[in-house]
C-alpha cells in the first residue's frame, strides 16, 4: 500500500508541476522553476508532454528512489533520499535549514547548472 501511495504521490507532483501553461509563466522563481520542469519533461521540445514523456520521467525518478534496484521503493529508501536532500540545504550541518541556507543552496545549485 505504501509503495502504491508513493507512486501516486510522485505522479501527482509531476502532473501538477506541468499544469501551468507556458503562456502564464512569469519571471518569479517559482514560475521559472515550473518552466524548467516543463522543459525537462518535454524531451522532444514540441510544447506538450506526452504520456510516454511522463512515463519516462517517472521511470527516471523512480530509479533514483529505488537505490537497491529491486523494482520497489521502501520507506527506508524514501527517508534516505529525504535526508540527502535536506543535507543539501542544511549548509552548516546543525540539523536545521534556515531561509538563508535554503536561498544560498538554491543559488549555488543554479550556479552549478549554469557552469555545466
Amino acid at each position: 500500500m505504501r509503495t502504491l501511495a508513493k507512486k501516486g504521490l510522485i505522479s501527482l507532483v509531476l502532473a501538477v508541476a506541468c499544469m501551468a501553461p507556458l503562456s502564464a509563466m512569469t519571471a518569479s522563481p517559482a514560475e521559472a522553476q515550473k518552466s524548467r520542469i516543463f522543459k525537462r519533461l518535454d524531451t522532444n521540445d514540441d510544447g506538450v508532454i506526452t504520456r510516454e514523456e511522463m512515463r519516462a520521467a517517472f521511470r527516471k525518478r523512480f530509479a533514483k528512489f529505488d537505490t537497491n534496484s529491486d523494482g520497489k521503493v521502501t520507506l527506508d529508501e524514501v527517508e534516505s533520499m529525504a535526508d540527502e536532500r535536506f543535507a543539501r540545504f542544511d549548509l552548516d550541518g546543525d540539523g536545521k535549514a534556515t531561509k538563508e541556507e535554503i536561498a544560498e543552496a538554491r543559488r549555488l545549485r543554479e550556479q552549478e547548472k549554469s557552469d555545466e
